[in-house]
């Protein structure tokens, strides 16, 4: 992948392929230390350990509608490649946690890409429901739920060009938000200043 954005969408598509209810996304930053840690966190159908060991092997996949599966090994290396790490912990029928974390400082750092198009492309995906996007760092968090949204429209409306504008601004204001800015909380979206 070109960026941890198109990453972050793979694996949260991942997370709706296994059946996945709920799926929490974070990216979150640690300056102190120069890193960068991303989380997708599922209730999907999870995997068995001999899977789990293989779901890093680009040349293995579970989906019948293709032959290779890039997303988790891509985004393994890119993690490693930084000298930081990856972890996925799964267990069957409990879902799956896939945690990357990277060395900002380092060469090899991806961009973030565009945070709030990918995350609106998986908002949109037919199966998610109970999705929530947290970004941040030690001083600022944002916290996108779309269970606030679906509490205000229903799920159908989301095909609107409105609405979808509407929650793509409000994706890129919380993605943006700077240390000091003052922001109010409106349905969807959630900050907090530490």
């Amino acid at each position: 992948m070109d960026d941890l954005s198109l990453s972050l969408l793979d694996i949260c598509m991942n997370s709706a392929e296994a059946d996945a209810s709920t799926v929490k996304a974070s990216i979150m930053t640690y300056p102190d230390d120069h890193k960068l840690e991303m989380t997708v966190e599922d209730d999907g159908v999870g995997m068995e350990n001999d899977v789990a060991e293989k779901a890093t092997d680009p040349f293995y996949t579970q989906r019948p509608s293709r032959k290779v599966g890039l997303g988790l090994p891509l985004l393994k290396h890119a993690a490693t490649n930084t000298g930081g790490d990856f972890h996925i912990r799964t267990r069957p029928g409990k879902g799956t946690i896939v945690r990357a974390v990277f060395h900002m400082d380092h060469v090899d750092m991806p961009n973030l890409g565009d945070l709030a198009s990918s995350v609106l492309t998986f908002v949109l995906h037919p199966k998610t429901n109970d999705f929530t996007f947290t970004y941040g760092d030690v001083k600022n968090t944002f916290v996108f739920d779309l269970n606030e949204i679906l509490r205000i429209i229903d799920k159908d409306d989301l095909s609107n060009g409105s609405i979808r504008r509407y929650i793509y601004d409000m994706l890129q204001e919380g993605i943006n938000m700077k240390e000091g800015e003052n922001h109010e909380d409106i349905e969807g979206i959630k900050t907090v200043t530490r």
